[in-house]
């Protein structure tokens, strides 16, 4: 999910924060404006799209089977994801990210046969630090097909949007590694032919 992004990068997180608080008068800390922090405080919309190496009712399938080692797709530990049906087609994941306090929580939908919704909320401990709503949506792509990823993410930490003024482009690079290894992970199960290998 989205706010994987953010958990690959806690520490880091609460340096840069510290570093940012820790400024003189006139330093750092002075450059950040009131206008600056707005860009985060309201609901940022991203968008990512991979071409996937099976047809869209095969990829509908492994996308939307989760398991407890959903994780070890994005270099965490396997285990680190419970997962709860709440009815037929509706799911709890509740992730927990080793070496953080941070955890996450999606309620997702799935809608066949081609596309999925999630609601979700990241927390640092007790603390809120985003919620965001998504979407995903597959189409038809040659002998595969396109997976598009849809974000509405509001980051409720003033903090966290401090960081985010730091490293403006961190969420969007980081979303892009997070499909990438989707994709991979995909490639591997599936066993691809060269040409989803090669392409885009």
């Amino acid at each position: 999910m989205i706010m994987r992004t953010l958990g690959t990068s806690g520490y880091r997180i609460r340096f840069s924060l510290s570093r940012a608080h820790a400024a003189q008068p006139g330093g750092l800390a002075a450059q950040f404006t009131y206008n600056g922090l707005a860009q985060y405080h309201e609901v940022k919309r991203l968008t990512v799209r991979r071409h996937l190496p099976v047809p869209p009712d095969m990829a509908f399938a492994w996308l939307t089977t989760y398991t407890p080692d959903d994780t070890s797709i994005f270099g965490d530990s396997p285990g680190g994801r419970k997962v709860t049906r709440i009815s037929g087609n509706e799911f709890s994941l509740a992730n927990r990210y080793p070496g953080t306090s941070l955890q996450e929580e999606t309620h997702v939908t799935i809608l066949p046969p081609d596309r999925w919704q999630g609601r979700g909320v990241l927390k640092f401990r007790s603390f809120k630090v985003a919620e965001y709503d998504q979407s995903w949506v597959l189409r038809p792509a040659g002998a595969g097909s396109e997976l598009e990823m849809s974000v509405d993410l509001n980051i409720t930490s003033s903090l966290v949007r401090l960081y985010l003024l730091l490293r403006p482009d961190f969420i969007e690079r980081e979303i892009e590694l997070h499909y990438d290894r989707i994709k991979a992970a995909m490639i591997a199960d599936f066993g691809a032919r060269t040409q989803f290998q090669n392409g885009g």
